[in-house]
């Protein structure tokens, strides 16, 4: 149940925020903005990334109510290695087939170690929060 809850909001999140910043790329686009405007703006679409993973983790970890490290990270862990698997299956074809499996098998691994890691993080997040705090 905690990681259908931590995939659910990660991909709602994600299509939400992906909205929002592609409307702010246009309205910096039709200012003509410059170079330092632009990265400071990708700037900002990467911290809204990185925390959507670590809210996703942390949500996966809240809905099953677990006060073990091990628990909450491995159930945070889960919700990134499966996006990891649906983000390196959906282009894995044309990587297939122009460079061969071995360059996807090695996005497969990177990708689940990456957002592993950060779903995970926040699912040891929402452990240190429930056992030192009791919040949720």
């Amino acid at each position: 149940m905690g990681v259908g809850c931590g995939i659910i909001f990660l991909i709602v999140m994600t299509v939400i925020s992906n909205i929002i910043i592609f409307l702010g790329l246009v309205r910096l686009t039709v200012q003509n903005a410059n170079e330092p405007t632009l990265f400071a703006f990708l700037g900002g679409v990467s911290l809204i990334s990185l925390t959507l993973f670590l809210l996703s983790g942390f949500i996966s970890a809240a809905a099953i109510g677990t006060r073990s490290y091990v628990d909450g990270g491995v159930n945070g862990a889960l919700v990134g290695i499966c996006i990891a698997i649906v983000v390196s299956i959906i282009p894995g074809a044309l990587i297939l087939v122009y460079l061969g499996i071995i360059q996807w098998i090695s996005i497969l691994i990177g990708g689940c170690i990456v957002y592993g890691i950060l779903t995970g993080a926040g699912g040891l997040i929402a452990v240190a929060v429930r056992k030192h705090t009791g919040i949720i």
